[in-house]
């Protein structure tokens, strides 16, 4: 089982570092620590000396990346290093092809509102391009519980069952109980999404308690957000949108929870 953590060199970056080695360590996972590097390009010399300066400064990154990592969290679980100085998503879409990794676990920095439109962050671009299921904790957070995935659920959005039994799997060793809940509309039929709950609720791997809920509200979203906050004894799980219309508002609600009201959140492919 290997785990990937994204880091760069912050306080916020340790914090989800040392995270990121508590799951590891519970799950018995090798942490595969990702840093992209930002390296001046030589500007003289042929080809051949611009590539052995890159590679120089490439492996001076990877030295530097591997003796701030073991001052932070030593040698406690199997480490293993990446260092690139592209494209980020580009680099770990092609690692996705080439290797086997259970979850990603990434830091979102707060943005403001024109910014995060213009630019967007880290998480939005990976659930747009990984096919994993990603953990994304807010800049501020030291790491939340995992006793309890709260699982958010809508009939009208098909769910991915088999990405979260993989996760409880992954995190077996932390994960106590796992409890769906829907938000519906006074007077909306209750029944298909219970019915979609219960057949979830069956898969959920031996050993861990499965239960779920219907909550009447007039707002999904902002009742999310408050219970979300009245339960600080678990972490969301919410499935990632398609490139449909309201799966694109999805996406920025998802990205809303954990940038503006500062939720982890487990977003499952």
């Amino acid at each position: 089982m290997k785990f990937v953590v994204l880091i760069d060199v912050t306080e916020a970056s340790a914090r989800l570092l040392r995270f990121a080695h508590g799951i590891a360590a519970a799950a018995g996972a090798t942490l595969l620590v990702v840093h992209q590097s930002i390296l001046p390009a030589p500007a003289m010399g042929d080809a051949e000396s611009r590539s052995a300066v890159k590679n120089e400064n490439k492996n001076r990154s990877l030295e530097a990346l591997r003796h701030y990592v073991e001052n932070i969290i030593g040698d406690s679980v199997p480490l293993e290093y990446e260092v690139t100085t592209g494209n980020l998503q580009g680099f770990l879409h092609s690692l996705e092809k080439s290797l086997d990794f259970n979850l990603v676990f990434v830091g979102v920095k707060h943005k403001g509102l024109m910014e995060k439109m213009l630019v967007g962050n880290t998480a939005t671009k990976l659930t747009n391009d990984l096919s994993k299921t990603i953990i994304a904790l807010p800049e501020e957070q030291n790491g939340p519980s995992f006793d309890t995935l709260y699982v958010a659920v809508k009939k009208e959005f098909s769910f991915n069952a088999h990405a979260l039994y993989q996760c409880i799997t992954a995190l077996r060793n932390t994960v106590k109980k796992v409890h769906l809940f829907s938000i519906v509309a006074a007077g909306e039929d209750e029944n298909a999404v219970i019915s979609l709950m219960e057949k979830i609720v069956s898969g959920v791997p031996e050993g861990i308690i499965g239960s779920y809920e219907t909550i009447q509200a007039a707002d999904p979203h902002k009742q999310i957000k408050n219970f979300m906050h009245a339960h600080r004894d678990g972490i969301l799980v919410v499935q990632k949108g398609s490139r449909g219309i309201m799966d694109v508002f999805r996406k920025y609600f998802v990205h809303d929870l954990v940038d503006d009201a500062q939720l982890p959140v487990i977003i499952l492919p």
